[in-house]
């Protein structure tokens, strides 16, 4: 996907991006009738604190990445 960044705006120490999409790219395996097929690419969102696909949640952002990172030594 490709995304032309419109504006960008400072809140609470981070950074929202207001975009406008300007192409979007598929491989073939992942069209149905020469459409994108949604069902095929699940598609991954982060929303609030939570990643989701087309089936529901998937993780939690302050859980999914524990146990791959050691915390640090206060």
């Amino acid at each position: 996907m490709l995304i032309r960044i419109r504006q960008s705006v400072p809140i609470c120490g981070f950074e929202v991006f207001f975009g406008e999409i300007v192409s979007t790219y598929v491989n073939e395996q992942y069209l149905t009738d020469d459409q994108p097929d949604p069902l095929k690419i699940n598609p991954m969102i982060l929303m609030g604190t939570s990643y989701l696909n087309l089936g529901g949640a998937i993780g939690n952002v302050f859980k999914k990445g524990v146990k791959y990172k050691k915390a640090p030594n206060i």
